[in-house]
Protein backbone atom coordinates (compact mmCIF):
# COMPACT_ATOMS: atom_id res chain seq x y z
CA UNK A 1 0.00 0.00 0.00
CA UNK A 2 1.47 3.56 -1.00
CA UNK A 3 0.48 6.85 -0.05
CA UNK A 4 -1.73 8.45 -2.13
CA UNK A 5 -0.03 11.91 -1.21
CA UNK A 6 3.61 11.10 -1.97
CA UNK A 7 3.97 8.10 -3.07
CA UNK A 8 5.69 6.63 -0.28
CA UNK A 9 5.25 2.82 0.82
CA UNK A 10 2.80 2.26 3.86
CA UNK A 11 2.43 -0.64 6.64
CA UNK A 12 -1.11 -1.82 6.05
CA UNK A 13 -2.17 -0.69 9.91
CA UNK A 14 -0.92 2.93 8.65
CA UNK A 15 -2.65 5.49 9.80
CA UNK A 16 -0.91 8.17 8.46
CA UNK A 17 2.08 8.60 6.14
CA UNK A 18 5.07 8.52 7.89
CA UNK A 19 6.34 11.27 4.90
CA UNK A 20 4.08 13.80 4.38
CA UNK A 21 1.35 12.98 7.64
CA UNK A 22 -1.15 12.43 4.41
CA UNK A 23 -4.31 10.30 6.33
CA UNK A 24 -4.73 6.77 5.07
CA UNK A 25 -8.11 5.81 4.33
CA UNK A 26 -9.23 2.94 6.45
CA UNK A 27 -10.51 -0.58 5.14
CA UNK A 28 -14.12 -1.63 6.27
CA UNK A 29 -15.73 -4.96 6.11
CA UNK A 30 -19.22 -4.67 3.79
CA UNK A 31 -21.25 -7.04 1.91
CA UNK A 32 -19.55 -6.98 -1.22
CA UNK A 33 -16.41 -7.55 0.72
CA UNK A 34 -13.25 -5.35 1.75
CA UNK A 35 -13.28 -1.63 0.60
CA UNK A 36 -11.58 1.35 1.78
CA UNK A 37 -13.54 4.34 3.56
CA UNK A 38 -12.05 6.65 0.63
CA UNK A 39 -12.89 10.07 0.19
CA UNK A 40 -15.87 10.50 -2.94
CA UNK A 41 -16.98 6.79 -2.24
CA UNK A 42 -14.38 5.43 -4.68
CA UNK A 43 -15.05 1.55 -5.59
CA UNK A 44 -12.16 -0.70 -4.62
CA UNK A 45 -11.74 -1.18 -8.27
CA UNK A 46 -10.99 2.39 -9.23
CA UNK A 47 -8.29 2.44 -6.04
CA UNK A 48 -5.51 1.08 -8.07
CA UNK A 49 -6.22 3.51 -11.39
CA UNK A 50 -6.99 6.87 -8.85
CA UNK A 51 -3.44 6.41 -6.90
CA UNK A 52 -1.35 5.56 -9.57
CA UNK A 53 -0.48 8.94 -10.43
CA UNK A 54 -0.42 10.23 -7.11
CA UNK A 55 2.47 7.75 -5.92
CA UNK A 56 4.48 8.37 -9.00
CA UNK A 57 4.23 11.78 -8.58
CA UNK A 58 5.51 11.91 -4.77
CA UNK A 59 8.19 9.62 -5.91
CA UNK A 60 9.42 12.30 -8.72
CA UNK A 61 8.79 15.18 -5.96
CA UNK A 62 11.17 12.87 -3.15
CA UNK A 63 13.73 12.49 -5.98
CA UNK A 64 14.05 15.98 -6.63
CA UNK A 65 14.61 16.78 -2.95
CA UNK A 66 16.85 14.33 -3.04
CA UNK A 67 18.90 16.10 -5.51
CA UNK A 68 18.65 19.21 -4.17
CA UNK A 69 20.12 18.37 -0.98
CA UNK A 70 23.12 16.52 -2.85
CA UNK A 71 23.88 19.77 -4.77
CA UNK A 72 23.89 21.84 -1.89
CA UNK A 73 25.84 19.80 0.05
CA UNK A 74 28.30 19.92 -2.73
CA UNK A 75 28.26 23.59 -3.10
CA UNK A 76 28.66 24.26 1.33
CA UNK A 77 31.63 22.15 1.03
CA UNK A 78 32.75 24.08 -2.18
CA UNK A 79 32.90 27.54 -0.56
CA UNK A 80 34.39 26.14 2.61
CA UNK A 81 37.38 24.32 0.70
CA UNK A 82 37.85 28.01 -1.07
CA UNK A 83 37.42 30.22 2.20
CA UNK A 84 40.38 27.75 3.49
CA UNK A 85 42.93 27.98 0.79
CA UNK A 86 42.27 32.45 1.17
CA UNK A 87 42.88 31.89 4.70
CA UNK A 88 46.27 29.99 4.46
CA UNK A 89 47.29 32.35 1.54
CA UNK A 90 46.62 35.31 3.38
CA UNK A 91 48.88 33.99 6.39
CA UNK A 92 51.34 33.62 4.37
CA UNK A 93 51.50 36.97 3.14
CA UNK A 94 51.57 38.69 6.34
CA UNK A 95 54.81 40.17 7.12
CA UNK A 96 56.56 39.83 10.69
CA UNK A 97 58.86 38.94 13.06
CA UNK A 98 59.52 35.71 11.29
CA UNK A 99 62.47 33.37 10.69
CA UNK A 100 62.39 33.07 6.77
CA UNK A 101 63.46 36.40 5.03
CA UNK A 102 60.81 35.32 1.82
CA UNK A 103 57.55 35.04 1.71
CA UNK A 104 56.04 31.09 1.37
CA UNK A 105 54.66 32.09 -2.47
CA UNK A 106 56.09 30.25 -4.92
CA UNK A 107 58.71 32.26 -6.88
CA UNK A 108 60.93 31.59 -10.17
CA UNK A 109 63.86 33.56 -8.37
CA UNK A 110 66.42 31.67 -6.56
CA UNK A 111 67.55 33.19 -3.56
CA UNK A 112 70.96 34.06 -2.86
CA UNK A 113 73.79 34.59 -0.32
CA UNK A 114 74.56 37.59 1.32
CA UNK A 115 77.53 37.63 3.32
CA UNK A 116 77.54 39.40 6.54
CA UNK A 117 80.80 40.96 7.99
CA UNK A 118 80.86 41.28 11.93
CA UNK A 119 82.86 44.64 13.15
CA UNK A 120 81.75 44.64 17.00
CA UNK A 121 84.84 44.60 19.80
CA UNK A 122 84.34 41.44 21.99
CA UNK A 123 82.09 40.25 20.22
CA UNK A 124 82.24 35.91 20.05
CA UNK A 125 80.34 32.86 19.92
CA UNK A 126 79.39 32.70 23.53
CA UNK A 127 77.00 36.04 22.90
CA UNK A 128 74.21 36.13 21.25
CA UNK A 129 73.21 36.26 17.47
CA UNK A 130 72.75 39.10 16.21
CA UNK A 131 69.01 40.15 15.15
CA UNK A 132 68.49 41.87 11.98
CA UNK A 133 65.23 43.31 10.25
CA UNK A 134 64.90 42.84 6.85
CA UNK A 135 62.57 45.11 4.81
CA UNK A 136 61.92 44.93 1.20
CA UNK A 137 60.93 44.04 -1.97
CA UNK A 138 62.03 41.13 -4.60
CA UNK A 139 62.47 41.52 -8.35
CA UNK A 140 58.99 40.03 -8.80
CA UNK A 141 57.25 42.54 -6.40
CA UNK A 142 56.51 40.01 -3.27
CA UNK A 143 57.51 42.38 -0.23
CA UNK A 144 59.60 40.95 2.44
CA UNK A 145 59.35 41.70 6.51
CA UNK A 146 61.14 39.71 8.16
CA UNK A 147 64.20 38.80 11.04
CA UNK A 148 67.29 36.91 10.24
CA UNK A 149 70.04 36.10 12.73
CA UNK A 150 73.85 36.21 11.99
CA UNK A 151 76.97 35.11 14.60
CA UNK A 152 80.44 34.01 14.05
CA UNK A 153 79.68 31.05 12.93
CA UNK A 154 77.13 31.81 10.89
CA UNK A 155 77.18 34.92 9.54
CA UNK A 156 75.49 34.81 6.10
CA UNK A 157 71.46 35.06 5.11
CA UNK A 158 69.84 34.30 1.66
CA UNK A 159 67.94 37.11 0.17
CA UNK A 160 66.01 36.59 -3.21
CA UNK A 161 67.05 39.33 -5.74
CA UNK A 162 65.46 42.63 -5.46
CA UNK A 163 66.46 45.71 -3.01
CA UNK A 164 66.23 45.16 0.54
CA UNK A 165 67.02 47.48 3.81
CA UNK A 166 68.90 45.56 7.02
CA UNK A 167 69.15 46.85 10.15
CA UNK A 168 70.04 45.49 13.69
CA UNK A 169 67.03 45.02 15.63
CA UNK A 170 68.81 44.89 19.02
CA UNK A 171 72.15 44.63 20.54
CA UNK A 172 73.61 41.04 21.12
CA UNK A 173 74.17 40.41 24.47
CA UNK A 174 78.33 39.22 25.27
CA UNK A 175 78.89 36.91 28.34
CA UNK A 176 79.99 39.29 30.51
CA UNK A 177 76.18 41.34 30.40
CA UNK A 178 77.71 44.04 27.85
CA UNK A 179 76.02 45.07 24.86
CA UNK A 180 76.39 47.44 22.26
CA UNK A 181 74.81 50.74 20.82
CA UNK A 182 72.77 49.54 18.14
CA UNK A 183 72.73 51.57 14.94
CA UNK A 184 69.96 53.96 14.30
CA UNK A 185 70.47 53.82 10.25
CA UNK A 186 69.89 50.44 8.16
CA UNK A 187 71.57 49.14 5.40
CA UNK A 188 70.90 49.90 2.16
CA UNK A 189 71.18 46.66 -0.43
CA UNK A 190 70.83 45.39 -3.70
CA UNK A 191 70.70 41.71 -4.58
CA UNK A 192 71.70 40.84 -8.31
CA UNK A 193 69.22 38.24 -10.12
CA UNK A 194 72.92 36.18 -11.41
CA UNK A 195 71.09 35.51 -14.76
CA UNK A 196 71.29 39.08 -15.09
CA UNK A 197 75.00 39.80 -16.23
CA UNK A 198 73.89 43.17 -17.10
CA UNK A 199 71.90 43.97 -13.16
CA UNK A 200 73.78 46.80 -10.87
CA UNK A 201 75.93 45.31 -8.21
CA UNK A 202 76.00 48.32 -6.63
CA UNK A 203 74.63 49.41 -3.05
CA UNK A 204 74.45 52.54 -1.23
CA UNK A 205 75.52 54.54 1.87
CA UNK A 206 78.75 52.50 1.35
CA UNK A 207 77.34 49.59 4.18
CA UNK A 208 76.94 47.28 1.95
CA UNK A 209 78.26 46.40 -1.50
CA UNK A 210 78.40 43.42 -4.43
CA UNK A 211 81.64 41.84 -6.06
CA UNK A 212 81.13 42.82 -10.31
CA UNK A 213 83.40 39.10 -10.19
CA UNK A 214 80.80 36.66 -7.76
CA UNK A 215 78.07 38.61 -8.40
CA UNK A 216 77.35 37.95 -4.73
CA UNK A 217 76.25 40.33 -1.92
CA UNK A 218 78.08 40.81 1.23
CA UNK A 219 77.11 43.58 3.99
CA UNK A 220 79.39 45.31 6.70
CA UNK A 221 77.84 45.49 10.26
CA UNK A 222 79.35 47.80 12.83
CA UNK A 223 78.41 47.74 16.25
CA UNK A 224 79.96 50.37 19.29
CA UNK A 225 80.49 48.97 22.69
CA UNK A 226 78.97 50.91 25.62
CA UNK A 227 82.36 51.60 27.39
CA UNK A 228 80.52 52.99 30.00
CA UNK A 229 78.15 50.83 31.81
CA UNK A 230 76.09 54.08 33.66
CA UNK A 231 74.86 54.40 30.00
CA UNK A 232 73.19 50.77 29.82
CA UNK A 233 69.41 51.35 30.29
CA UNK A 234 66.52 48.38 31.46
CA UNK A 235 65.15 49.19 28.19
CA UNK A 236 67.90 48.18 26.41
CA UNK A 237 68.86 44.99 27.81
CA UNK A 238 65.00 44.02 27.72
CA UNK A 239 65.02 44.70 24.25
CA UNK A 240 67.86 43.11 23.67
CA UNK A 241 66.29 39.72 25.50
CA UNK A 242 63.20 40.00 23.22
CA UNK A 243 65.06 40.07 20.52
CA UNK A 244 67.65 36.77 20.90
CA UNK A 245 64.86 34.90 22.91
CA UNK A 246 62.85 34.81 19.04
CA UNK A 247 66.32 33.30 17.21
CA UNK A 248 65.38 29.58 17.05
CA UNK A 249 68.60 28.79 17.50
CA UNK A 250 68.96 30.29 21.30
CA UNK A 251 68.27 27.65 23.51
CA UNK A 252 67.85 29.66 26.75
CA UNK A 253 71.26 31.65 25.78
CA UNK A 254 69.22 35.38 25.81
CA UNK A 255 67.48 34.60 29.23
CA UNK A 256 70.59 33.71 30.95
CA UNK A 257 72.90 36.21 29.91
CA UNK A 258 70.27 39.37 30.07
CA UNK A 259 70.27 38.09 33.88
CA UNK A 260 74.19 38.81 33.92
CA UNK A 261 73.54 42.13 32.28
CA UNK A 262 70.78 42.59 34.57
CA UNK A 263 72.81 42.41 37.70
CA UNK A 264 75.49 43.55 36.17
CA UNK A 265 73.58 46.94 35.77
CA UNK A 266 72.11 46.63 39.35
CA UNK A 267 75.81 46.57 40.39
CA UNK A 268 76.91 49.31 38.70
CA UNK A 269 74.17 51.65 39.84
CA UNK A 270 75.08 51.05 43.45
CA UNK A 271 78.76 51.33 43.04
CA UNK A 272 78.17 54.60 41.72
CA UNK A 273 75.70 55.80 44.20
CA UNK A 274 78.18 54.51 46.67
CA UNK A 275 81.09 56.63 44.97
CA UNK A 276 79.17 60.17 44.84
CA UNK A 277 78.39 59.12 48.59
CA UNK A 278 81.93 58.46 49.86
CA UNK A 279 83.50 61.45 47.65
CA UNK A 280 80.69 63.84 49.83
CA UNK A 281 82.03 62.37 53.04
CA UNK A 282 85.28 63.70 52.52
CA UNK A 283 83.79 67.57 52.93
CA UNK A 284 85.04 69.00 55.94
CA UNK A 285 83.60 72.42 55.85
CA UNK A 286 79.79 73.22 56.02
CA UNK A 287 77.99 75.74 54.01
CA UNK A 288 77.43 78.30 52.96
CA UNK A 289 80.49 80.28 52.66
CA UNK A 290 81.36 82.25 56.20
CA UNK A 291 82.27 86.23 54.93
CA UNK A 292 84.69 85.75 57.30
CA UNK A 293 87.18 83.02 57.51
CA UNK A 294 87.09 82.62 61.23
CA UNK A 295 83.41 81.79 60.74
CA UNK A 296 84.19 78.42 59.31
CA UNK A 297 82.73 75.45 60.62
CA UNK A 298 84.78 72.26 60.08
CA UNK A 299 82.74 68.60 60.88
CA UNK A 300 83.91 67.56 64.09
CA UNK A 301 87.62 64.93 63.07
CA UNK A 302 86.04 61.61 64.77
CA UNK A 303 82.51 62.40 63.31
CA UNK A 304 84.18 62.73 60.20
CA UNK A 305 86.35 59.58 60.07
CA UNK A 306 83.98 57.47 61.28
CA UNK A 307 81.69 58.73 57.99
CA UNK A 308 84.73 58.17 55.72
CA UNK A 309 85.57 54.58 56.94
CA UNK A 310 82.33 53.48 56.22
CA UNK A 311 82.69 53.26 52.92
CA UNK A 312 86.69 51.66 52.88
CA UNK A 313 87.08 48.33 53.30
CA UNK A 314 89.23 47.87 56.57
CA UNK A 315 93.22 48.46 55.89
CA UNK A 316 92.26 50.68 53.19
CA UNK A 317 94.36 53.62 52.89
CA UNK A 318 92.76 57.30 51.95
CA UNK A 319 93.65 61.00 51.93
CA UNK A 320 92.90 62.10 55.45
CA UNK A 321 91.79 65.41 55.66
CA UNK A 322 93.45 65.73 58.76
CA UNK A 323 97.45 66.42 58.93
CA UNK A 324 99.90 64.89 60.78
CA UNK A 325 99.40 67.86 63.86
CA UNK A 326 95.61 66.89 63.95
CA UNK A 327 94.59 70.45 61.85
CA UNK A 328 91.75 69.91 60.08
CA UNK A 329 91.86 70.45 55.72
CA UNK A 330 88.96 72.34 54.52
CA UNK A 331 86.93 71.05 51.99
CA UNK A 332 83.86 71.56 50.19
CA UNK A 333 82.36 69.51 47.84
CA UNK A 334 80.04 70.41 44.58
CA UNK A 335 78.15 67.96 41.82
CA UNK A 336 80.04 64.83 42.16
CA UNK A 337 79.59 62.42 39.61
CA UNK A 338 80.60 59.09 37.86
CA UNK A 339 81.99 60.14 34.59
CA UNK A 340 83.40 56.09 33.27
CA UNK A 341 83.31 52.71 34.67
CA UNK A 342 86.51 50.18 34.19
CA UNK A 343 85.25 46.75 35.73
CA UNK A 344 85.39 47.62 39.46
CA UNK A 345 87.06 51.08 39.23
CA UNK A 346 84.69 54.29 39.09
CA UNK A 347 86.30 57.31 38.27
CA UNK A 348 84.30 60.55 40.25
CA UNK A 349 84.62 64.14 39.16
CA UNK A 350 83.57 66.83 40.79
CA UNK A 351 84.30 70.62 42.25
CA UNK A 352 86.21 71.08 45.52
CA UNK A 353 87.04 74.30 47.40
CA UNK A 354 89.35 74.55 50.87
CA UNK A 355 92.71 74.69 51.61
CA UNK A 356 94.76 72.63 53.86
CA UNK A 357 94.73 74.91 57.15
CA UNK A 358 91.24 75.93 58.63
CA UNK A 359 92.53 79.91 59.04
CA UNK A 360 95.03 81.59 56.68
CA UNK A 361 94.77 80.74 52.56
CA UNK A 362 90.94 79.86 52.35
CA UNK A 363 90.02 80.01 48.66
CA UNK A 364 86.19 80.22 47.71
CA UNK A 365 87.45 79.17 44.36
CA UNK A 366 86.24 75.99 43.10
CA UNK A 367 88.65 73.42 40.99
CA UNK A 368 87.95 70.90 38.85
CA UNK A 369 88.95 67.09 40.85
CA UNK A 370 88.89 63.67 39.95
CA UNK A 371 89.96 60.26 41.58
CA UNK A 372 89.41 56.62 41.01
CA UNK A 373 87.60 54.37 42.81
CA UNK A 374 88.23 50.52 42.74
CA UNK A 375 85.66 47.91 44.69
CA UNK A 376 86.26 44.47 45.86
CA UNK A 377 83.05 42.21 45.39
CA UNK A 378 81.56 43.35 48.92
CA UNK A 379 81.02 46.97 47.34
CA UNK A 380 83.60 48.59 49.78
CA UNK A 381 86.12 51.22 48.69
CA UNK A 382 89.92 49.00 48.46
CA UNK A 383 91.80 51.79 46.73
CA UNK A 384 91.83 55.43 46.22
CA UNK A 385 93.68 57.24 43.06
CA UNK A 386 93.90 60.95 42.60
CA UNK A 387 93.37 61.16 39.06
CA UNK A 388 93.41 65.36 38.42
Amino acid sequence: MYCTNCGTELRDDANFCPNCGWSVPQKSKGRGGTTENLPNAIAPSNVSAVGTAPAEHGRARHRATRIRVAVACVLLASLAVAGSLFYMRSAASVGGNSDTSQSDEKTSLTPQPVTVTINAPGYSASATRIPLHITGTDLEGAKVDATEYVGIDDANIQLNPGTYQIGVLASPILEDGSIYQAPDDPIELSVPDPSDNESDTSASGGAAETSSDSNAASISITLEPITNPLMVTDEQIKASRDAAASDPSDNGKATELAKVASDTHETVKERSQLAIEFVKATQSAQEPFPDDDLDITTVDGTVWRENVLSYLEPGTSVYDSYDTFGIMAVTIVRNPQVTSVEGDAYTVSYQEAGTQNAIPGWSKRFKDYAVKLTFNSENKIISEDIVS
